[in-house]
């Protein structure tokens, strides 16, 4: 994912228009790092997977949805 793609999905979070549905393991089970951002995309209608250390400080966006 490019750097701009990145952003357009940031823009989009702090927007309203995506959400952070939860997180999911890249490895073989749920403890097994990297971890990934499951990204739903409300404009485009597409689930995206985002490396979590590519993109620390959206995890404020994941605890608001939780809380919500």
């Amino acid at each position: 994912m490019t750097q701009y793609q990145l952003r357009q999905i940031g823009r989009k979070l702090k927007a309203g228009e995506a959400r952070i549905e939860g997180k999911v393991s890249g490895g073989q089970r749920w403890p097994d790092e990297p971890y990934y951002y499951i990204v739903d995309d409300c404009v485009e209608q597409e689930t995206l997977h985002v490396l979590c250390d590519d993109r620390p400080r959206w995890e404020r966006y994941y605890r608001a949805y939780i809380t919500a």
